[in-house]
């Protein structure tokens, strides 16, 4: 299994996350949103495991790996690039999100 590290950036865009869909009232209390983040986390724990897929405009990263919320059927790409057994995780980007059709090459 490989090392993970996380980009300042990533982290710091999921804990605004929690607070965000706190406040948006996407879940009605905090402890909810915090677990709902906490599965981000523990899906970026697998990337080393799952099979590697390239993004088609590397400005995010190298690759991604693409994480299906089970509970809000929500989507997301996590931006990643790998040196030897290192995964440097880098962002994470909604479908929603004008960065989505850059990633997968969709302009």
């Amino acid at each position: 299994m490989g090392e993970i590290i996380i980009s300042d950036f990533l982290d710091q865009k999921l804990k605004n996350m929690v607070y965000e869909m706190y406040v948006k009232n996407y879940f009605r209390f905090w402890d909810s949103s915090e677990e709902y983040v906490n599965h981000i986390y523990e899906f970026i724990k697998t990337i080393p495991s799952q099979p590697l897929k390239t993004c088609k405009n590397p400005i995010f990263g190298k690759y991604y790996a693409r994480y299906d919320n089970p509970k809000s059927k929500m989507k997301y790409y996590i931006t990643y690039f790998t040196f030897d057994d290192i995964y440097y995780i880098e962002d994470i980007i909604s479908p929603k999100t004008p960065a989505y059709t850059l990633i997968m090459g969709l302009d």
